[in-house]
């Protein structure tokens, strides 16, 4: 038992659930990411699911301290794991997981529904929140950066969201909202259902920053995007990105 869960906190090769991804020495955004290894929840758990402790495992792991040390990695959950995202974790472990989206990693959340606004809400300070009732339309995919009257923020569609169709129908799989307004400044968003208010998004993109403060001892500190826009022109700031896909995105992972 103790070699399973020593095996856990490594984050040794297994079934699906989490998986980590790194880019190419050299690579750009948009090339393929190479496979790093993937997380093996059915060690620690002894089950085809995942669950609350693997994710915290994996959180407090050797691996995700060495993942957290650099960009640009992408760490994804599938829908199995929404249940499982912690809203409790250790101050320092939490720091962790601020510290490796604050260095240009990603995380991306494939059938995000409100356990995964509240783990978002409990670990990066955000307020994301559902719409007062459930959507009685549709959602569209924006088409371009501002419509006159929609207070959504501005839309920068992520290339891997090209292949989906411009339409959601109130069908969809999993579907799970938030509203554009409880969103941080300069998320992208990706559908909406303006006219609707509160307009609300099941995908969207929102950054989280860190800054660097003069002097070699101190500690990174978070800050909005737009601040972080100035700053990294000093080499004194990053962003990493969180991509909530509120439905069952089918092989999105």
């Amino acid at each position: 038992q103790q070699q399973q869960q020593n095996g856990a906190k490594e984050g040794r090769e297994g079934k699906v659930g989490v998986k980590y991804y790194w880019l190419k020495d050299g690579a750009k955004g948009g090339e393929e990411e190479s496979k790093l290894s993937y997380f093996n929840h059915a060690e620690a758990s002894h089950s085809e699911t995942v669950t609350v402790h693997d994710v915290t495992a994996l959180f407090d792991s050797n691996l995700f301290v060495f993942l957290s040390a650099t960009c640009c990695k992408t760490l994804y959950f599938s829908p199995d794991a929404e249940e499982a995202l912690p809203r409790t974790l250790t101050p320092a472990v939490s720091q962790r997981l601020r510290d490796f989206l604050g260095r240009g990693n990603r995380i991306v959340f494939n059938g995000a529904g409100p356990n995964t606004a509240l783990f978002l809400n409990s670990h990066l300070g955000t307020g994301l929140a559902p719409p007062p009732s459930p959507p009685s339309s549709g959602f569209a995919k924006r088409k371009s950066f501002v419509y006159a009257g929609d207070h959504s923020s501005p839309s920068a569609i992520p290339e891997a969201f090209d292949t989906l169709p411009k339409k959601l129908p109130l069908s969809t799989p999993g579907l799970s909202p938030i509203t554009t307004a409880s969103m941080p400044d300069a998320t992208a968003v990706v559908y909406n259902d303006f006219p609707r208010v509160p307009t609300s998004s099941p995908a969207f993109v929102l950054h989280y920053c860190q800054m660097t403060p003069r002097g070699a001892d101190a500690a990174r500190v978070t800050v909005d995007a737009h601040q972080c826009h100035a700053l990294a022109k000093q080499g004194r700031c990053q962003c990493g990105e969180v991509v909530y896909v509120g439905f069952d995105w089918s092989g999105g992972g």
